[in-house]
């Protein structure tokens, strides 16, 4: 634990920082590179359902304004930067009224719970292979094999996810695609319903261990 100091603490943080800071600014960003804008299109969607959409243009105009979306780029920028401090997410444009944070808050407990999982077994296989790697007496077959299990590590966990969803779910049909359970069993301490939960978190966490395993088996060979 020598290396542990204060200087590497600080370093982390801001790495995790500056992450986190990237990652909402191409969020920010992306949706602001493609044509026209998330009122237009809705009110379109909305034309093209129901028909006609008397003051279509003036309803446009109107909700532009309340969104901030009129104003110069810096300024939604700095007013989206502030609202993500205060996790204030915003309306979801999609299902308005509802504020995006209505949307992620009843999945939060199952991303959690599923990360908690994930991130435990990856860690108990990867110090375990990293330890079993820097071990004199493993066997020579042994060592040599172990390598290969980490062959995944330089893949993001999201595009080997999205890989493994294609071949497992809608290629072969084995597990689901989406969802925490089948909507046909009732939510409870019951075995059908802990059966559907295990079902359906299983290629999610072994996409996240497969690509995450191998950064703790070589810290702990280092």
């Amino acid at each position: 634990m020598r290396g542990l100091t204060k200087k590497y603490l600080l370093s982390r943080f801001m790495m995790w920082i500056i992450t986190i800071w990237i990652g909402s600014t191409v969020v920010f960003l992306i949706p602001r590179l493609a044509p026209g804008d998330p009122i237009t299109a809705q009110v379109v969607r909305l034309m093209q359902s129901e028909g006609i959409v008397e003051n279509a243009q003036e309803i446009i105009e109107s909700w532009k304004e309340a969104f901030g979306l009129n104003d110069p780029l810096y300024v939604q920028y700095g007013r989206y930067l502030a609202n993500l401090v205060r996790l204030d997410f915003g309306y979801s444009l999609a299902r308005f009224p509802t504020t995006a944070w209505e949307i992620v808050r009843p999945a939060l407990p199952w991303s959690l719970g599923l990360l908690s999982v994930a991130t435990v077994l990856s860690f108990s296989l990867g110090i375990t292979i990293g330890a079993l790697m820097g071990w004199r007496k493993t066997p020579r077959w042994l060592q040599t094999i172990l390598p290969g299990s980490l062959t995944f590590t330089s893949i993001p966990y999201f595009m080997f996810g999205i890989l493994m969803i294609y071949l497992v779910a809608f290629e072969l049909h084995w597990l689901p695609a989406t969802g925490g359970y089948d909507r046909q069993v009732t939510p409870g301490w019951n075995m059908p319903f802990i059966r559907s939960v295990i079902r359906h978190s299983i290629l999610p966490v072994f996409s996240i261990v497969l690509t995450s395993m191998g950064g703790w088996a070589l810290g702990c060979g280092a």
